[in-house]
Parts: structure tokens; sequence; C-alpha cells
């Protein structure tokens, strides 16, 4: 598929640099949390997925979380290099992951 070729053809780039920090696997690309992780976005409930995907609560918080802060990443991204079309995009998605069960203090335990 694209996205893996997109990856095979990165890796190949850093080849000729032989790059410390390029190990093995690294490129290697795990799209398993790309459909429920649209689904979340267009607002289904936690237990419905964890329960269809066979997916652990605390896991699917944590890829949830990860994929906010991506979109955080790409938003100071088109932010500095001006791209308002990107910016236009990510709008509001941060607000439409982290909701409900998902915020960053769920991945720990509180004891009063």
């Amino acid at each position: 598929n694209f996205v893996d070729e997109v990856a095979y053809q990165c890796q190949k780039d850093e080849e000729p640099y032989q790059m410390k920090f390029a190990r093995q696997g690294l490129w290697d690309l795990h799209t398993a949390m790309i459909e429920p992780l649209l689904k979340w976005v267009e607002g289904e409930d936690v237990a419905v997925l964890c329960s269809e995907y066979g997916l652990y609560e605390g896991n699917f918080i944590r890829s949830v979380l990860k994929a906010a802060n991506m979109v955080e990443e790409w938003v100071s991204l088109a932010t500095f290099t001006k791209t308002i079309e990107l910016l236009q995009l990510l709008e509001g998605l941060k607000e439409r992951l982290v909701r409900d069960i998902v915020r960053p203090e769920s991945l720990y335990l509180q004891l009063e």
C-alpha cells in the first residue's frame, strides 16, 4: 500500500548516510489502530471500540494520546511553515481525540 511504499523509500533514502539512529524495524509501520481511531474521532464509545477490536482500554487511551501529540506537532509545523490549508484540516481534531475518558491523567492510578 501507499504508506508502506513511503516508509520503504524513507528507509532506502537513509541507507547511503549510514545514519546511526536508523535501526532495524524503525520504518516498520503498524496500522491496526487507524480504523479504531477514526471511529473514535467520529464519536464512537470507547467500550464499543475496545470490544469490537479486542483492545485493552489503557492501550487504546495511550494510542489516542499519542495521536493527539502528533496532531499538536503537525499544528506546530503548519504554523511554522504558514500552511493554512493544513491548519484548517487539523482544526478541532485534538479536541475530538482527547475527550470523555481519554485524558492524560486517565493513564495513572489516582489514590485518595
